[in-house]
């Protein structure tokens, strides 16, 4: 409508803009009376830096036409402009349609759509600043009662891109939007999915909270928001809030669906907190729930329920130590969720075949994780992929929910590995990318700490598949190998597990050692006298069980001039009242417990390790990240051993490091030893002595031996595979 002649036109497309002016100056054509000239003269100075020529020529232009038709004229003038910002737009030339749409703002400061297509170049050119969208008036616009014409799509795609800069005024534009959606579930459903990213992506739960309570503002009885709502809150460690959130969920819960979630939510919240008091409750109930899923065997469970299932059973090992129950309930778990993992799977997914070849020079190994970073397992894995022989063994990192921007892989992995891959959340292209590297063996770190790891690994993306490190195995019938040592679990284990258990020659694990900083608590701090004898726990809250703390106590009876010192994520409140109650229940005084807060980082908590005399392991959990840097630190420890993995660990450190004093068999043993130590001070010096004497001859200190064992064992793996594939 607005079109310039083709002379001018040519000029104008090869943005040529001095010509331009120069031709049109130079002739009548920039007259008045043809505005569309006009419009475009002023439009080449402005592209041409000249803003104030610009705006001249406009306003004296428009100024001309008060007496005939101005709208008309402020009309074509802002067409012109609004399809000139586009033209350049799509030409990437952001800056300049920026320049155009800045002006155009101040021609009609209440043109929605422009100023939408302002924010998006303003996110083009990485300068988007949130506040803009208070100064443009984008919120109050779209908040109008007054019928306005907007671009429902544009409206869409800035929500889409804005909502991804946390702030109030990116959550007031979000809820500005929510009219303008074609339905109510339509905006609901884009909220919840921007907080899951926010929660397990990007690691910005608190924002994720404020998305959904956002989201039960205009959809209070939304189940997967209110759900997810004491997930958010137990991640942050807002234990009451995350408590009272999980109890109005399971209130509302009707459903036999709502109710397993309800539970499992309620378990979690529970667990985080540290509460005893109602965790055997509700796991009792859950139980009783996952059981009737088990017995059915329905194939028509939802994606959501059957992803939640494989990670809660993990939270029944802190319970009891009974590998035979445990075990069973866990690999019945997993086959129920392979079973509707095959069921509902696309034909892209499912498990290929393989075609070995031997001799080969380098094996493809491939690690995949969500805990590559400032987390145990990244701290103790750190060291295997700094051995590894590159020559032998190329070596890929699958990482599952991770910044990229993660400094504590870029400084232990990241040159230490010859392919990165950042999955994306689609299991489907997971699955996919990890295919098409053709790997020979894939290592789960995660196992069942995460649905998203244990999805991928059930569609056998690699031949042959091992858990290690992470927890205890998964029990899916994908998983070839439990990676263990001759002591981490009974000879007799193999007859409970899914997994070909795989024992490497002396330990699972090995680690050089742990840095550490400067002690930040002293006796004098603590009012705890120089002579008195300083026993240790830090261990998260579900780690304390009831049995456990009661031997602690029981310990702290005998040894009188003793103290506790006690930390560990869980609700302060909690964990003060909890462990009090005990403590007078079995006689100790409460003024021999010292409750500390948590180290700003892991090498003060190490320093501040050194004040302990003796370290009280848990049970049936036991410690170990936190019993690995006890050994190191030289500090004796007692630990309960028991049958299962997770009751295992620390019998298995402390065989590696040839320290059997500390290890106890039954809850009277166990008190023994911690009276033992409390009273003997020679005993402790002696077992001092020891432990840091095994940082030189120990294979738990070893990480380049234990390396080259892991790496025999993937050569094994691989020719057995191999001779399988043959003879079938």
């Amino acid at each position: 409508m607005y079109e310039l002649n083709e002379d001018y036109k040519t000029l104008w497309l090869k943005g040529e803009y001095l010509q331009f002016i120069q031709k049109l100056e130079e002739s009548s054509q920039a007259d008045s009376t043809q505005l569309t000239n006009v419009w475009y003269h002023g439009l080449a100075y402005l592209l041409q830096g000249e803003e104030e020529t610009a705006q001249l020529i406009w306003l004296s232009a428009l100024a001309e036409q008060e007496d005939q038709n101005p709208d008309e004229a402020l009309s074509s003038l802002t067409q012109i402009l609004n399809t000139e910002a586009q033209r350049l737009a799509d030409l990437e030339k952001y800056r300049e349609a920026w320049a155009i749409r800045h002006h155009l703002r101040e021609l009609v400061p209440q043109d929605l759509n422009n100023l939408l297509k302002l924010i998006h170049l303003d996110l083009s050119l990485e300068e988007f600043s949130e506040s803009s969208l208070q100064e443009f008036g984008i919120i109050d616009l779209l908040k109008s009662e007054q019928e306005i014409d907007v671009d429902v799509a544009l409206v869409y795609t800035t929500f889409d891109q804005v909502i991804q800069h946390p702030s109030d005024e990116s959550l007031a534009f979000a809820e500005a939007c929510f009219p303008h959606f074609k339905s109510q579930n339509e905006w609901v459903e884009k909220i919840i999915h921007t907080a899951e990213v926010y929660a397990n992506v990007r690691h910005q739960v608190h924002f994720a909270i404020a998305l959904i309570k956002l989201c039960l503002k205009y959809a209070p009885e939304n189940i997967t928001a209110l759900g997810y709502l004491p997930k958010f809150y137990t991640d942050c460690n807002s234990y009451e809030e995350a408590l009272e959130a999980a109890h109005n969920f399971y209130n509302f819960s009707k459903t036999p669906e709502q109710l397993f979630f309800a539970n499992c939510i309620l378990l979690r919240a529970l667990s985080r907190q540290g509460d005893w008091n109602e965790i055997p409750i509700v796991a009792s109930r859950l139980k009783e729930i996952i059981n009737n899923l088990i017995e059915t065997q329905s194939t028509q469970l939802s994606s959501s329920l059957i992803r939640y299932l494989i990670i809660i059973t993990g939270l029944y090992l802190y319970l009891k130590d009974d590998i035979s129950e445990n075990r069973k309930f866990q690999n019945q778990v997993s086959q129920l969720f392979q079973k509707n993992i095959n069921a509902n799977a696309s034909s892209i997914v499912k498990s290929p075949s393989f075609s070995p070849d031997l001799p080969k020079k380098r094996l493809k190994v491939g690690y995949i994780a969500s805990t590559l970073r400032n987390h145990s397992v990244g701290w103790l894995s750190r060291w295997l992929f700094q051995h590894h022989d590159h020559e032998k063994f190329e070596i890929y990192a699958y990482l599952v929910y991770q910044r990229q921007d993660n400094s504590f892989f870029a400084n232990w992995f990241a040159n230490q590995v010859d392919h990165v891959r950042f999955l994306p959340s689609d299991v489907t292209e997971s699955v996919k990318i990890i295919r098409e590297d053709e790997l020979d063996i894939l290592i789960d770190l995660d196992s069942i700490t995460l649905d998203q790891t244990c999805t991928i690994m059930s569609f056998k993306p690699a031949p042959i598949q091992a858990t290690w490190l992470g927890y205890d195995a998964s029990g899916l019938p994908t998983i070839d190998y439990f990676i263990a040592d001759p002591y981490v679990l009974p000879d007799d284990a193999q007859a409970h597990y899914q997994e070909k258990i795989w024992r490497l020659p002396s330990t699972y694990i090995a680690v050089t050692g742990f840095e550490v900083d400067v002690p930040t608590i002293h006796r004098s701090d603590l009012d705890i006298p120089e002579d008195a004898v300083i026993y240790w726990s830090s261990q998260a809250g579900l780690k304390r069980n009831p049995n456990i703390v009661r031997l602690q106590m029981k310990i702290l009876q005998r040894v009188p001039n003793s103290y506790f010192l006690l930390k560990g994520l869980g609700d302060p409140s909690i964990l003060n009242t909890f462990f009090s109650t005990i403590a007078e229940e079995e006689g100790v005084s409460t003024e021999r417990l010292r409750f500390l807060p948590i180290a700003d980082n892991e090498y003060i908590h190490r320093a501040n390790l050194q004040i302990a005399d003796v370290v009280l392991d848990t049970y049936p959990y036991n410690g170990a990240t936190t019993t690995l840097e006890t050994l190191w630190a030289g500090v004796p420890l007692v630990t309960r051993v028991g049958q299962q993995f997770s009751a295992r660990n620390s019998y298995a450190f402390m065989m590696n490091v040839g320290v059997t004093e500390g290890i106890a068999w039954t809850d009277e043993e166990y008190i023994e030893w911690g009276v033992r130590f409390g009273q003997d001070e020679t005993l402790r010096q002696q077992v001092s002595w020891k432990l840091k004497k095994s940082r030189h001859t120990s294979p738990l200190w070893k990480p380049k031996q234990f390396t080259l064992d892991m790496e025999t064992a993937y050569r094994q793996m691989y020719s057995k595979f191999v001779e399988s594939q043959v003879n079938h």
